[in-house]
């Protein structure tokens, strides 16, 4: 016998959608559409008969929508089988079947197709022949949305009286309780506040509770007192304001009464068909489950009726963690479905947390999750309601009452397993202290949570650099100095870290020299020791490593070119070994002098900011460059001060602009580059030289009109700068250049680019 399969599309206000499939998924003849009525139903059903061969069976599928029980009931009642689909698979799968569209008639040729694709997709429609099933359902729904609504009222009571009187939420934090309420309903407006003393305060409020107060609501209402005067004088003239609020509690405590009023008469209503459904009492039998949460659990009967095993009960529940298992990959820790009802989530999660009082097998696991996992209160409740469901499952499916046993399966009575739980499964407040993710409640209380909690070390905090002339120890490559100095070398080049590196006072000892390998390592000193170096005129002489002999002094030193007189000296680089007279060097070197291997110009304009001292650090030179100030003239320094010839501070003659420079130990490479070059920048000190054919990557030359724009006077731009009136494009610049940087104006620094 044949079984084909109709899917059925309801619809909330319109019509419904029926679609029929044989049994390979095949659509048979086109849609049907129909409403919620005796007559229609019969009108599909012959459709779909006339369709099939003799003898077929049909089965409808359809997705739980808020229509589908009187559609599902008819049905049944005809002798046909009913099947909820699960939504979000249906979903998928429509999604498969057409990317860019959906329709009607789509979504119910999918609902057909479903059960061939994914038969676990499907379950059997909860259709119970009792109507007090169905009473007991709405009657437990309807339940946990006063639930809800009260839940919601108590939120903005409190929300509003803070409002009013900041800090009465704390104070008085149940609103159903007497007191508690009495205040939130009478002393919320701020104007009965106004001439009340403390002890009127009191009496007032024994007289309406119609009895005396104890030490602790006494406390509480004096505490109420001091926070009415501070809200006096916060609302100040606003304080008439406070009344409409004060109404609104008012309203919403009585609507608070009403609820808990019918909250009341649904529960006892439930609980009285809970009595008729289950005369054994199975559910109750199950440890922390009473009169409130029993007709809840008992609610899912008929969906475990229709269940086969208790991973489906799990599944149910959506306290089952999801799968992420691929490959080599274990994923653990994945958060829980979450699927299910939340009516039916919430009843198993308060039984759950009451059973492990008193169920020595869930209390096991109750801490377990604690203790050896770590989980927090809730996410250990999570997992005690795993074991619940499994419970649940077997007491359902079995019709019989639940056994109370120890963690070995032994049976135990009530009083035997409190004691087990109190001295074997008992979770310690230190790991409870540990746990907790909420702080401490209460007004003004600290971050830290209880004493129990793990003092880690201190965060370590930026402070200011200390100035040390003492050469540090030997580094070892891996300190946060030598990622730093490999970064610089990198993105300004090795030479530009040298020459910030090296600079050494004359008076140095020689005993007191820095080895090469620490001089990126060294603190630098403060600007100001370095502007006072600099204005007391003190020769500056760079240490090259090596002890200077006493028959080596600074006769020996050849001068320097009358073009390079009126420049700043040079400075070189620091190295160790030994410079023989053929100007090569000899000896040991740091992994950055493979690529400083050239004696390198100084900056006409040293910033104070950047170290001059006894030795730099890398550390120190990002903050050197940020300390950079205006441009001064640094002090002219006698040629005999220098170590290195002078002939290699000047530019070679055939050295044009937009060429590379000779690779010759007399050049001084400015920046990362072909051979060290800026590709747009000339070397800083040096004439600049001619370009005997403009560059198409010139600024200028892609942009002419440029020549001709007017720029005021700014940081990197003087007066007699924009006076000037700058050549043509091509044209040689002879001369000193205006701006005294040693390059033209249109080939200035960057911002922000060393000086």
């Amino acid at each position: 016998m044949a079984t084909w399969v109709a899917g059925v599309d309801l619809g909330k206000k319109g019509a419904h959608v029926a679609v029929l499939a044989d049994e390979s998924g095949q659509q048979i003849g086109p849609a049907l559409s129909f409403f919620t009525s005796p007559d229609d139903l019969d009108r599909v059903r012959a459709e779909f008969k006339a369709r099939a061969p003799e003898g077929t069976q049909f089965v409808f599928v359809m997705e739980p929508t808020p229509t589908w029980r009187p559609v599902a009931r008819y049905l049944k009642a005809c002798g046909h089988r009913v099947f909820l689909a699960n939504q979000s698979q249906a979903s998928s799968l429509r999604k498969l079947l057409k990317r860019h569209a959906k329709t009607d008639r789509l979504d119910a040729l999918t609902l057909a197709k479903l059960p061939l694709v994914s038969p676990q997709a499907v379950h059997p429609a909860p259709v119970p022949d009792d109507p007090r099933w169905e009473m007991l359902l709405r009657g437990v729904k309807r339940e946990y949305k006063l639930s809800l609504h009260i839940a919601n009222l108590l939120k903005w009571i409190k929300e509003d009286a803070e409002e009013c009187i900041p800090g009465v939420a704390d104070l008085f934090p149940e609103p159903e309780r007497p007191l508690d309420n009495l205040v939130y309903r009478e002393y919320c407006a701020l104007e009965r506040h106004r001439g009340m003393t403390r002890e009127r305060l009191r009496e007032e409020v024994q007289a309406r509770l119609g009895r005396p107060l104890d030490p602790q609501e006494t406390r509480r209402v004096d505490r109420l007192f001091s926070l009415a005067q501070q809200a006096l004088r916060l609302h100040g003239k606003l304080v008439p304001a406070t009344a409409a609020v004060a109404e609104a509690i008012r309203e919403d405590l009585e609507f608070l009464r009403l609820l808990k009023a019918e909250q009341k008469r649904v529960t006892e209503r439930n609980y009285e068909l809970y009595r008729e459904l289950d005369k054994k009492g199975c559910v109750r039998s199950l440890r922390g489950v009473g009169r409130v949460l029993a007709p809840v659990l008992l609610a899912v009967a008929p969906v475990v009726a229709c269940m086969t095993s208790g991973k489906q009960m799990r599944k149910f529940s959506g306290y089952v963690p999801r799968v992420d298992n691929s490959g080599l990959k274990e994923g653990k820790g994945q958060s829980m479905t979450k699927e299910g009802p939340a009516w039916f989530k919430r009843a198993l999660f308060l039984a759950s947390d009451a059973g492990r009082k008193c169920d020595p097998q869930l209390a096991r696991v109750y801490w377990r999750a604690m203790v050896e996992k770590g989980f927090p209160h809730v996410k250990a409740v999570c997992e005690v309601a795993t074991h619940m469901a499994d419970r649940l499952f077997r007491v359902l499916k079995d019709n019989r009452l639940y056994e109370l046993r120890d963690a070995d399966g032994n049976p135990v009575s009530a009083r035997e397993a409190r004691e087990i739980i109190a001295t074997r499964y008992t979770v310690p407040e230190e790991v409870r202290a540990r746990l907790r993710r909420q702080k401490k409640h209460g007004r003004g209380s600290s971050d830290e949570r209880d004493g129990a909690k793990q003092h880690l070390p201190a965060m370590p905090t930026p402070s200011a650099p200390q100035v040390s002339t003492e050469a540090t120890p030997r580094s070892t490559g891996t300190g946060q100095a030598q990622r730093v100095a490999a970064i610089l070398a990198e993105h300004l080049g090795p030479e530009f870290l040298a020459r910030l590196a090296a600079r050494q006072p004359e008076s140095l000892a020689p005993e007191m020299q820095p080895r090469r390998k620490d001089l990126p390592l060294r603190r630098a000193e403060t600007a100001t020791q370095g502007r006072t170096t600099a204005t007391a005129g003190a020769p500056s002489q760079v240490a090259i490593g090596q002890q200077q002999s006493p028959t080596q002094g600074a006769e020996n030193v050849p001068q320097p070119h009358a073009a390079a007189a009126s420049r700043p000296p040079a400075v070189p680089v620091a190295t160790t070994g030994v410079i023989p007279g053929n100007g090569h060097r000899q000896g040991t070197q740091s992994p950055l002098d493979a690529s400083i291997n050239a004696p390198t110009e100084s900056r006409p304009n040293q910033s104070p900011g950047v170290a001059t001292g006894p030795a730099a650090s890398a550390t120190d030179l990002p903050r050197g460059i940020s300390q950079r100030q205006a441009p001064e003239e640094p002090p002219q320094q006698p040629a005999a001060a220098l170590d290195v010839p002078a002939e290699s501070t000047t530019a070679p003659e055939d050295l044009q602009h937009g060429t590379s420079a000779p690779d010759s130990p007399g050049d001084a490479p400015e920046s990362p580059g072909p051979r060290g070059q800026h590709p747009f920048l000339p070397p800083l000190g040096k004439p600049v030289a001619t370009a005997t054919q403009a560059s198409p990557l010139d600024p200028v030359t892609a942009c002419p009109e440029a020549r001709s724009m007017h720029l005021a006077p700014g940081p990197f731009r003087n007066a007699a700068e924009t006076a000037a009136t700058p050549p043509p494009v091509g044209a040689a610049l002879t001369g000193p250049d205006p701006t005294g940087n040693g390059c033209h104006p249109r080939d200035r620094p960057i911002p922000g680019y060393p000086q």
